[in-house]
């Protein structure tokens, strides 16, 4: 398993990504899904190739060495959804909102919970 070495950079984290599991996070991602406020569908990462994961790799390291994560990176756009089409249009119950995050960060998120 290649694992990708931080050694240019100083940090005393012992914790960092591989290239497989971000790899892994890209496939688990479905196609066909609505984007994020980022407007970038799945499908670019999902056929980006290794190169654009090792990017996301290098990328993801760096959150962790740096304990940052930028504002957009956590944008998301709420949008609601109507319970019962045959229920009342006007009444705020008849809704439920879903939150559409940026593909990036779903697979970032992918990646952390991968560790464990």
């Amino acid at each position: 398993m290649f694992k990708y070495v931080l050694s240019d950079i100083d940090t005393d984290s012992k914790l960092s990504f591989c290239l497989a599991e971000v790899v892994t996070a890209i496939h688990k991602q479905k196609l066909g899904k609505a984007h994020g406020a980022d407007g970038i569908h799945s499908e670019a990462y999902i056929h980006g190739g290794i190169r654009l994961a090792t990017h996301m790799c290098t990328v993801f390291n760096l959150f962790l060495v740096r304990s940052y994560l930028p504002d957009n990176f956590m944008d998301s756009v709420i949008v609601p959804l109507v319970k019962c089409k045959g229920g009342d249009l006007t009444d705020v119950n008849n809704y439920r909102a879903i939150t559409l995050s940026n593909f990036i960060s779903k697979i970032f998120e992918s990646v952390v919970g991968s560790c464990k």
